[in-house]
C-alpha cells in the first residue's frame, strides 16, 4: 500500500473533519459515538518505543481527544476519557532511510492488537483489535520513513484493524475496508510521530471507521485515505549507533 503522496490529502481531510459538526446517536461507558451514515474519524495522542532491529515489537499508548473534529465527545453531563494501548507489531523487514538512494526508507511488521479503554477501565475494554494483512501485502503494517537528519523529519505507514470484542464493539464491526486476508476490515488507522528521546517518539493518531449504508472503498482508495500507524527514529537509533561504534 502506497502512502508516500498521502500528505497533503491528510491534511486535507483533517481540515474537513474539524470544521464538520458530529452527530452523535449511541453513548457507550459515557462516550458518545458518531453513528450517522458515512466515514467518522477519531483522533488523539500517541506515545512509542522505537523498532531497528528484525523481531522487535512496536508498543505504545495514547489517548483520543475528539471524534469528528469535536472535543466534546462525552454523554451530557458526565466526565469520561478514551485511551488506547497497542503491541505486538513484530518488525518483519526494514530499510533505513541512510541505506536508500531516496532517503526514503520502508519498515514493514507483522501481527499486532489494539485495545482502547473508557475511563481508566482496564477490566472491561471500550474496544479490542486485530490487526489484518494489507490488501496486496503480507504485512500488517508498512512504514515510510524519512531522513532523520532532515528538520523536523516525521514517518507514516498505514494499517488496518478488525473488532474482536469491547463494550463498543457493534457500532465498529462495520466490515468496510478490504483487505489482504480475503475479508473486511473496520478500522482504517495512522500516527504521525518525531523522536522526544532517545528511545520514546510523540505524535498524532487518527483511526477511520463507517457507519451506516456506505460504499466500500476501493483498495487504491486507501492509500488515499490510509493514515497509518507511524514509525519514527529509525534513521536518528541508526545514526548514534555508528557514531558509538
Amino acid at each position: 500500500m502506497k502512502i508516500k503522496t498521502v500528505s497533503s490529502f491528510i491534511a486535507g481531510t483533517s481540515l474537513l473533519a474539524a470544521s464538520a459538526s458530529p452527530a452523535f446517536a449511541v453513548v457507550v461507558d459515557g462516550i458518545d459515538i458518531p453513528t450517522s451514515p458515512g466515514q467518522h474519524v477519531f483522533a488523539g495522542t500517541i506515545s512509542q518505543n522505537i523498532t531497528t532491529t528484525v523481531g522487535e515489537q512496536l508498543t505504545g499508548s495514547g489517548d483520543i481527544n475528539t471524534f469528528d473534529g469535536s472535543t466534546s465527545y462525552c454523554a451530557a453531563g458526565v466526565s469520561c476519557s478514551l485511551s488506547y494501548t497497542f503491541s505486538g507489531f513484530t518488525l518483519a523487514d526494514i530499510t533505513l532511510p541512510s541505506e536508500a538512494a531516496d532517503n526514503t526508507g520502508t519498515a514493514n511488521f507483522t501481527g499486532g492488537q489494539v485495545t482502547f479503554y473508557a475511563n481508566g477501565d482496564t477490566a472491561n475494554p471500550w474496544l479490542t483489535l486485530t490487526a489484518d494483512t494489507e490488501f496486496g501485502s503480507e504485512y500488517t503494517l508498512e512504514g515510510t520513513l524519512t531522513n532523520a537528519n532532515t528538520p523536523q523529519a516525521q514517518n507514516t505507514a498505514v494499517g488496518l484493524l478488525s473488532v474482536t470484542g469491547g463494550t463498543a464493539a457493534e457500532y465498529f464491526d462495520n466490515d468496510t475496508y478490504q483487505n489482504g486476508d480475503g475479508g473486511m476490515s473496520d478500522l482504517l488507522f495512522n500516527t504521525s510521530l518525531s523522536p522526544q528521546t532517545d528511545m520514546i517518539f510523540t505524535g498524532s493518531a487518527d483511526a477511520h471507521y463507517v457507519s451506516g449504508p456506505s460504499e466500500v472503498p476501493e483498495p487504491g482508495a486507501l492509500a488515499m485515505l490510509g493514515l497509518g500507524l507511524t514509525l519514527v527514529g529509525f534513521g536518528a537509533s541508526y545514526r548514534r549507533r555508528k557514531q558509538n561504534s
